[in-house]
């Protein structure tokens, strides 16, 4: 969900770094551990390249070892990989296939994880699977929604607040499905030390972004531990309806069909435009 040409300007450097670390799965900051074994004999367990002893069975399928691993390491990796050097190798070319001309980044990837999840065997399988599903919205789900349903030239608007305070702020503009310009409130000179977490100070930052960007689709403000719920590695059909009555959030939405399910999408997009590094 980024186009080929994506502008990002004034992301505020300490917004970026409280999403980060709200949510570490998008900047991948957990290592992957890997486990080394010959005929199903296990030799080295690695974890961000060292050396770890973690007990091991033999390994008679990859596939139910990893997962075992995965279930024991989960706290301190993102996935686990079993494999042995022959497999190893067969991995390692799936995973760097070629891209085609004109090929979508997230079509590409897509790809490269099926034929990654083709290779899997009783002697090499990776757990979880390779997936483009990130934040509380599915790879799927998050393509159809800003595909088909927001209009080209429209804005989604999404801050997140901290006893008040403001702990981050993403506003993107949206053409033929992608992100093509990435900001943060900080684009609007004194806005972000202005911004109150209330429905008032929604429509005011609304009316902003439409005179300097373009329409908004939709905008929602979230309490912090609101948004740690949301981005608790699950997926997510819609927001909690009870959170704006109940003031846990505020939200405008132009879109048709119900609101909470277009304020989940709003805050799930930005786990698919990686204005930081993953």
């Amino acid at each position: 969900m980024i186009a080929r040409q994506i502008e990002v300007i004034d992301i505020d450097p300490g917004g970026f770094a409280d999403f980060s670390n709200v949510f570490p799965r998008l900047s991948a900051m957990r290592p992957q551990a890997v486990l080394w074994h010959e005929e199903g004999n296990p030799r080295r367990l690695l974890i961000n390249g060292r050396d770890t002893r973690v007990g091991s069975s033999p390994v008679r399928d990859a596939r139910e070892t990893a997962m075992a691993l995965y279930k024991k390491l989960s706290e301190r990796v993102h996935r686990v990989v079993v494999t042995d050097m022959d497999n190893y190798d067969r991995i390692y070319a799936a995973q760097n296939l070629t891209p085609k001309q004109d090929e979508e980044k997230y079509h590409y990837l897509e790809r490269v994880n099926e034929v990654v999840i083709s290779q899997f065997n009783e002697r090499m399988a990776i757990y979880p699977e390779p997936s483009l599903d990130r934040g509380p919205v599915g790879f799927r789900q998050m393509s159809s929604f800003v595909s088909n349903e927001i209009p080209a030239g429209n804005c989604l608007v999404f801050a997140v607040f901290d006893r008040e305070l403001l702990y981050f702020s993403f506003v993107a503009r949206i053409r033929s499905g992608a992100a093509e310009l990435v900001t943060s409130f900080d684009h609007w000179k004194g806005l972000p030390g202005l911004v109150r977490f209330t429905s008032e100070s929604l429509e005011s930052v609304t009316e902003l972004v439409e005179k300097a960007l373009g329409p908004v689709a939709c905008g929602l403000y979230l309490e912090r531990e609101e948004f740690e719920r949301l981005f608790d590695g699950r997926r997510h059909d819609s927001l909690p309806a009870s959170l704006i009555p109940d003031s846990h959030a505020f939200g405008y939405s132009g879109l048709p069909g119900l609101a909470e399910r277009a304020f989940l999408n709003t805050a799930g997009f930005f786990a698919y435009v990686p204005v930081w590094v993953p």
